[in-house]
């Protein structure tokens, strides 16, 4: 068959098949079923020792935990504490929380890792409003104050609130901590707040995370790595140092080092979709199809919603591997969620198709010429 017939017969096919695919989302969603892997399970909790008391006798007990989980409840406490305005019971919940779990109260994280997350934020702002005028020192409740302008986008008014509570209390960790955090809205000032910091907690594996993504905005690459790395050697199994690292790698056009840096933070945090994602972009780069698609697996897998664009994705991965009907069968579950992007998509899965047949038709050509050669 000649290579424009052939053409011609394959846009004709996918055409009729979207055309099905199409008719076929006005139906139910129980007559498409596409499996899905099953997400990767966190890993075994890790022992740790606390002093215990009973009936006056002091002992120290070993209990089982996750770090995030223990955080949490630090958090969860922090929380209950902070709505009856203990000022003095939340921040040491709240810094116990930190310590702990230093991805607690991270910037850009998911929303169930911000305190308060459950709270009125608003009407606590006004309750808080008035406390501080009340007590205009009491570092505790400004710090709070804070971290509610912080959670509104408030920034500047955020920073004022915890440059008043460092003033009456400089080594207050939580607001320390808080404020260094700004710097992933804006990068004014935000190295000299994690130096600020570190005076007091050199050993803080946050606040070198946080100075190293202030070198990372001022495109000091070099300094960013080398305060990520200090960040990886004081926590080794916080995998945000991980993910940063790859960034700058990535940013620096070492495609292979980032790859790695993915790998050692999914290592940590096996269900963060980010890391499967970003990773899944290079794979397509440098043409390993296969792993494009195993990474777009483990995303979809990890994700509750139905993310529409992952299946995209992962059906134009698919359809650049050569499997057309893996990519269909996407195309299927994105038009019932989607069906307005019917054609857009339609349009490039045909284009992406036609491109493969015109280099088959062309290595064709190629060979045949070379066999005439010598003839």
């Amino acid at each position: 068959m000649k290579p424009q017939r052939a053409n011609t017969l394959a846009m004709l096919a996918l055409l009729a098949l979207t055309t099905f695919t199409s008719s076929t989302a006005a139906h139910a969603d129980e007559k498409v079923d596409i499996a899905n892997p099953t997400p990767l399970r966190l890993g075994v909790p890790i022992g740790y020792t606390k002093n215990c008391r009973l009936d006056g006798i002091e002992f120290t007990c070993v209990k089982q935990k996750s770090s995030g989980q223990e955080a949490r409840t630090f958090a969860s406490l922090g929380n209950d504490k902070a709505a009856a305005h203990d000022f003095i019971g939340a921040i040491g919940d709240y810094t116990e929380a930190i310590k702990i779990n230093p991805t607690f109260a991270r910037p850009n994280a998911p929303d169930e890792d911000y305190f308060f997350r459950n709270s009125n934020v608003t009407k606590l702002l006004a309750d808080y409003n008035q406390l501080v005028r009340d007590e205009p020192n009491n570092p505790y409740a400004l710090a709070l104050r804070g971290e509610l302008k912080f959670m509104k986008c408030d920034d500047a008014g955020a920073k004022a609130d915890f440059d008043r509570a460092i003033a009456n209390k400089p080594d207050f960790f939580f607001a320390l901590v808080r404020r260094a955090d700004l710097i992933n809205r804006t990068d004014n000032g935000s190295l000299a707040d994690c130096n600020a910091a570190l005076k007091y907690y050199p050993n803080c594996a946050r606040l070198h995370h946080d100075k190293g993504i202030a070198y990372q905005f001022r495109q000091e690459h070099i300094l960013a790595i080398k305060e990520f790395n200090h960040a990886s050697r004081l926590y080794p199994q916080w995998s945000r140092p991980y993910y940063m690292l790859a960034q700058v790698h990535l940013s620096m056009g070492n495609s292979s080092k980032a790859l790695t840096c993915f790998e050692e933070c999914l290592q940590y945090e096996k269900t963060w979709t980010e890391p499967y994602l970003q990773q899944a972009a290079i794979w397509l780069e440098i043409h390993n199809y296969q792993r494009a698609i195993s990474n777009y697996d483990q995303a979809i897998a990890l994700t509750r919603s139905a993310d529409h664009w992952l299946y995209c994705s992962r059906a134009e991965a698919k359809l650049a591997s050569g499997d057309t009907l893996g990519a269909a069968a996407d195309l299927t579950y994105y038009l019932m969620h989607d069906p307005m992007q019917v054609m857009a998509f339609t349009i490039e899965l045909l284009l992406l198709l036609n491109i493969q047949i015109m280099a088959l038709a062309l290595g064709r050509n190629a060979l045949k010429r070379k066999l005439l050669m010598y003839e």
